[in-house]
């Protein structure tokens, strides 16, 4: 495993963690989910400004993921 995939693997471990750990904490899950999302959604949208879109054949597995994640976020909430 090359020291970039390790420290992606890494980083994205360690944002979970604490993403769950702030919305178990915080005082309104609902609201910490909403600014959770909107960021993400924010550093997808920088993603694709520099990367373009991806091949019509991912689209079906995109909106997939989007509907795994936003179950998981709903029952994370």
């Amino acid at each position: 495993m090359s020291t970039i995939v390790f420290l992606a693997v890494l980083g994205a471990a360690f944002s979970h963690a604490f993403w769950n750990g702030q919305i178990k904490t915080g005082v309104s899950k609902q609201t910490s989910m909403l600014i959770l999302t909107v960021g993400q959604g924010g550093i997808g949208l920088f993603v694709a400004v520099f990367r373009g879109l991806p091949v019509i054949e991912a689209w079906p597995l995109l909106i997939a993921s989007g509907v795994i994640h936003m179950l998981y976020q709903l029952f994370l909430a």
